[in-house]
Parts: structure tokens; sequence; C-alpha cells
């Protein structure tokens, strides 16, 4: 018996993954199926969670079919698949914040937060930090700016998941705006 409507909230990469159903008695589950075929599941033995492979497909939904004992149940387009983003694609906000900057003012986490809530579909965050030269210490001021920026919006926004910071070197923007934020689906 399922406590709730099956939901995924999220699209899968045209790539596939994972999907973990953990609200439920899975006891009786005998099969599940993506879009009609058939998938193999692993149930864990102690918490009972559900973990079902998603392959690969196009971009677009699938159904998804759970059956049990005592009957099926499908979630009509319960598989979205959406293609990758091309992040080089994504607008780039700047941060107005110089490379070395150890703390936000008020001005810097509203751009920040302007960012993150610009889209509530977003679900990636891309920091990039810009180093006013090509030594080791630039960089690593740069980056440790841009890293705190980053923290600040994953704490802002818990839902976004983040890539590693990247280091550009340009001097013009590492004066006035040493971060720049890509936040997308």
């Amino acid at each position: 018996m399922l406590n709730a409507v099956i939901n995924v909230s999220r699209g899968l990469d045209v790539k596939g993954g994972t999907l973990d159903l953990s609200k439920g008695d899975f006891s009786g589950l005998q099969s599940v199926t993506i879009g009609g075929k058939s998938v193999a599941f692993t149930k864990d033995a102690t918490t009972g969670q559900v973990t079902i492979p998603v392959p690969a497909a196009n971009p677009g939904s699938a159904d998804l079919t759970l059956k049990f004992d005592s009957g099926s149940i499908t979630v009509v387009n319960g598989i979205t698949y959406v293609a990758p983003t091309n992040v080089a694609t994504v607008v780039e906000r700047p941060v107005a914040i110089p490379a070395g900057t150890k703390t936000l003012s008020t001005s810097v986490a509203n751009q920040v937060l302007q960012a993150v809530y610009s889209n509530m579909s977003n679900t990636n965050l891309q920091c990039y930090a810009y180093a006013a030269s090509n030594t080791a210490a630039a960089k690593a001021a740069a980056a440790a700016t841009a890293a705190q920026v980053c923290a600040f919006a994953l704490k802002a926004n818990p839902a976004l998941k983040a890539a590693p910071v990247t280091v550009i070197v340009n001097k013009a923007k590492a004066k006035t705006s040493a971060v720049g934020i890509k936040v997308y689906h």
C-alpha cells in the first residue's frame, strides 16, 4: 500500500538514472515497467526502499507502472526525460564583488538570491571565479570568493546541485565582478 501517489518532482536526463521510492509498503511489489518496458528493481531488505533503474530515452515522458500482488498502479507520464542543458548557452549573472573579498555585503547577497530564485524549476548551479592574474595566489583568492558566494547560494536554495567552481583569468572582471553565476535546469 502506498502512502501517497508517486510523484517524480524532477526530470531525469535523457541518459536515464535511478528512481528511489521510500514511502509506502513495497513488500508485494512484483514488477515495474517504464514506458511499457519491464525494468529490474531492487528492494532494500532493511529499509524497504525500492530503487528503479530508469533506462535512457529521448526527451518526453513515459508511464511508470508498479504491479503488486493486489493490483497495479500506473502513474501516467510519471517519468519525464529532459535533454541536458548546454551550459555555455546559459546567461551568466555577474556578482559585483572583487576577488579576494571575504564577506558578502547585503547588495551581493541580494544579487545571489535573485540569481538562485529567478526560476524555481532550476536545479543546477555553476559558479565562475575571475582571477586578476595567472598566479596561484590570485586564482586561490578568486576561487575562495566564488566558493563563498556559491555556498551562500546553496544555503539559500538547497535544491540546487553545484558543479565545481571554474577559475578564469580576467583582470577587469576580477576587480568588479569576480564571480559569475549560472543557474539552470
